[in-house]
């Protein structure tokens, strides 16, 4: 295993990452984490995953050492967060009747077992490790796809397989949610694009939205004029070209198309000079709020 993407160039055995671009699945590249390294980073294999399985399922000790107590497994397999049972989790545990957060896992019940598992979702790969304690089970799943369905079916049927279950076809039960979800996202970009107002412009030319703007919490948005055309910077790896939407929205064109859809609003003050910029990103609760940072000259230090 590693916890990088950059061991993995000179590795000969390694899967290739694949998305769905225009409808089209195609490979893509790796996406390099290693700033939010914790949150998903770690390269590995099915053999060695059961490995991490085994450890578990032995309450923190394995091959004779301890790595920690059974009280902390036992706490980290409690209940710390209650989940409500409405998508997208509905969606993923369809049979639960109780469904919780512990310490890094999902836990709910499926045909009188506790079930604890958890899955991850890096650009182009998706992954599920599932635990049923009682029955000293376990399973990890790897795929090269991103955000498909397709492990938590497999996890049902070996499931179903180990606890002697009806045989069903959750293959298709997992295909009809996602395009009854695909449809639904379909339904909301059309709501907006059918609430689109044609044939307005910018109030303003646009080297008057050029600047820098800061959220406390997401770190500075810039958005430069480069061949005539608005562009915006988020953080260190999105970049997206601006099309002007309708009046001071503008859509964000992100260059990498796995990013989600995207919207940039720039709200003027009443002198009609710009001093903020909204981002609504699809997937967010809320909009984004980034407040203009104007120059040391202007009054106000960058």
């Amino acid at each position: 295993s590693t916890t990088s993407v950059k061991a993995l160039r000179a590795a000969s055995d390694v899967a290739t990452p694949h998305a769905k671009i225009e409808d089209v699945v195609r490979p893509i590249p790796w996406r390099d984490i290693d700033n939010i390294a914790p949150a998903g980073s770690i390269n590995s294999n099915v053999l060695e995953m059961a490995e991490w399985i085994r450890l578990h399922l032995n309450e923190g000790t394995h091959r004779g050492r301890q790595f920690w107590s059974a009280a902390a497994e036992r706490e980290m397999q409690t209940p710390q967060t209650i989940i409500r049972p409405e998508p997208p989790y509905s969606t993923l545990f369809p049979e639960a009747r109780f469904l919780t957060y512990g310490l890094g896992w999902f836990l709910h019940d499926y045909r009188g077992r506790k079930i604890v598992e958890h899955g991850g979702n890096i650009d182009g790969m998706s992954a599920l490790v599932v635990l049923v304690p009682e029955e000293k089970l376990g399973a990890v799943i790897l795929t090269n796809m991103n955000g498909t369905l397709l492990v938590h079916a497999l996890k049902y049927r070996i499931l179903d397989a180990f606890f002697g279950a009806p045989p069903r076809d959750w293959s298709a039960e997992f295909l009809k949610r996602a395009k009854a979800l695909q449809e639904q996202q379909q339904a909301a970009v059309k709501r907006i694009e059918d609430a689109r107002v044609m044939g307005t412009k910018p109030a303003l030319p646009l080297a008057h939205y050029v600047g820098t703007y800061a959220n406390d919490v997401y770190g500075e948005v810039s958005v430069a004029e480069e061949e005539g055309k608005l562009v915006l910077r988020f953080g260190p790896t999105r970049v997206g070209d601006l099309e002007h939407w309708h009046y001071e929205t503008f859509r964000v064109r992100w260059r990498d198309p796995l990013f989600p859809r995207a919207f940039a609003i720039f709200v003027p003050n009443v002198e009609g000079k710009v001093n903020e910029l909204r981002m609504t990103i699809s997937g967010l609760f809320e909009d984004l709020a980034f407040k203009r940072v104007l120059p040391k000259e202007e009054g106000r230090e960058r």
